[in-house]
């Protein structure tokens, strides 16, 4: 069943990640766009200086890993678009910096959080799909204007 879900070109990934001073944590879920939820997951979000960029990115880190492995482990033949939706811009914009990046900065491993935003971007390069981020407004922006 789970195979020929993830066969449909229509899936969609959401995650979330928050962060106290004991620890960071992150959460996932894969659906089909119809809102079959095929997959959840969560867990912490380790490092030394736990925030929410960090736990936020390792929630994408997870959700990545997932498809890699799913994918890889039951076989496909098509590439599909795989839109991930989460409430922070910046680790988006961190992302999609790193991915176009053309030749390494060695001052950007200085870079807070380098190590997440590394992992995803190596794992994305080792995807056959396309992942699209698009953010969404979080509980945070509640006392945000939305315009």
């Amino acid at each position: 069943f789970l195979f020929f879900l993830l066969q449909q070109n229509r899936i969609i990934s959401c995650s979330d990640g928050s962060a106290t001073s004991a620890g960071g944590s992150y959460g996932f879920v894969i659906s089909t766009l119809s809102g079959t939820r095929l997959v959840k997951g969560r867990g912490p979000a380790p490092g030394a200086y736990p925030n929410s960029f960090r736990s936020e990115a390792y929630g994408v880190l997870a959700t990545i890993r997932w498809f890699h492995h799913a994918f890889y482990e039951l076989g496909r033949n098509h590439t599909r678009q795989v839109t991930h939706y989460l409430d922070n811009q910046s680790v988006i914009t961190r992302i999609e910096k790193a991915r176009q990046a053309n030749r390494s900065i060695p001052n950007a491993t200085l870079l807070p959080e380098y190590d997440v935003i590394n992992a995803i971007v190596n794992c994305l390069e080792e995807l056959p799909d396309k992942i699209v981020y698009k953010w969404i407004r979080g509980l945070q922006d509640e006392t945000t204007s939305y315009h």
